[in-house]
């Protein structure tokens, strides 16, 4: 039975307007409105109290629909239907949606026709923007996504396989995609790689995405022992962001993605500058450095020589460490208490303010105030 109050939609119905409207019907019913109640006791008679889900069920039964959810729906497909096909693929994609991507393949010849198109970040096609996700990756090689397909990134391609992993990898692997050096180190497949050694010495330097070396994407110590073995350069920097391998392995905090791999590469002889040794806790190794230089201490992430230097981006540690952060905030960052205490000892009043604010020590932070 259609509501007493019943109401047409606008030709463009807005989602958040509808919200709003519903909102708008529960305070006006809390206020003791006598329209408001109406509306309502035609639709929840029983009702001395509602919430919103309750008002939202109510302007939808005066739009005539069974339930919100059913409004809801129907506006999203108005809104579907305004947007052009590239625009609902792209969205898609965002939402992760496979079963959207696949349906709009199969109704838009043109979009499949684009499907190896560098049309995602850092010049991707969608086989390497999503190639971490096994059900797109599904859809996209049923469509005729080369497996192959590198990212068009100025300091080095990316290919599906540098990222993929366990089912994707072998849906992958399986449609053709072929695995570089790169792509043997970051899937762990050691007999592979070997054999790569061992046919071309040469491809321990081979360079994959943003110009990295298969030592930057080893994923076990298997890994990196067969590419020291082989010659790899331990220190070699990757192209785009003039990092060492050892220092893309750094991610956020203390234990977090190839963390344990950074220090065994430090172990076997990766240098390490003051923000990787703070990260790792080498506390040994900050005091010399800092002996040498106290000045390190108001060396920043992002900055100056970690800056942008074109070309190239930002050092990694814009991303494996975070924006502007200083030697003293990395320790406390990876949880490296005693390294902190060692830097301590050559701060400036300045520096162990900011380390206090930062650690929310308002009582240490007052205290350096005072000094």
């Amino acid at each position: 039975m259609s509501s007493p109050f019943g109401r047409s939609l606008p030709s463009r119905p807005d989602l958040a307007q509808q919200k709003k409207l519903a909102k708008e019907l529960l305070e006006s019913f809390a206020s003791g409105d006598a329209e408001a109640l109406a509306r309502v006791r035609s639709e929840l008679p029983d009702k001395q109290k509602i919430a919103l889900a309750d008002a939202q069920f109510v302007l939808a039964r005066e739009y005539g629909f069974e339930n919100w959810a059913a409004l809801k729906q129907h506006i999203e497909a108005r809104a579907d239907d305004r947007r052009s096909p590239e625009e609902r693929m792209h969205d898609a994609f965002n939402r992760h949606d496979a079963k959207a991507v696949r349906a709009l393949f199969e109704k838009h010849p043109a979009l499949r026709q684009r499907i190896n198109e560098p049309l995602f970040a850092f010049d991707s096609p969608a086989i390497v923007a999503y190639a971490k996700d096994p059900a797109m990756v599904d859809v996209l090689l049923d469509f005729g996504a080369d497996p192959n397909r590198r990212s068009d990134w100025w300091a080095g391609g990316f290919h599906a396989l540098y990222a993929a992993t366990g089912a994707a990898a072998d849906r992958l692997i399986e449609a053709g995609a072929i695995p570089d050096a790169c792509a043997a180190a970051h899937l762990d497949r050691l007999d592979l790689l070997a054999r790569m050694m061992a046919e071309d010495p040469a491809r321990v330097h081979e360079r994959g995405g943003d110009g990295q070396t298969p030592l930057h994407f080893a994923t076990s110590r298997a890994v990196v022992d067969l590419l020291l073995d082989a010659g790899a350069d331990i220190d070699a920097r990757d192209v785009d962001h003039r990092s060492t391998a050892a220092e893309w392995m750094l991610d956020q905090k203390r234990g977090a993605g190839r963390f344990d791999l950074a220090r065994y590469l430090v172990e076997h002889g990766a240098s390490a500058d003051i923000f990787l040794s703070a990260a790792l806790g080498l506390s040994d190794k900050v005091r010399a450095m800092l002996r040498g230089n106290p000045k390190l201490l108001d060396l920043r992430t992002a900055q100056g020589d970690y800056g942008e230097k074109p070309p190239s981006s930002y050092h990694i540690y814009m991303w494996t460490i975070g924006d502007g952060r200083s030697p003293l905030d990395v320790a406390a960052q990876f949880e490296q208490q005693e390294t902190a205490e060692v830097m301590l000892e050559f701060a400036s009043t300045l520096q162990r303010f900011l380390l206090a604010c930062r650690l929310g020590d308002e009582a240490s932070a007052r205290a350096l105030l005072r000094e």
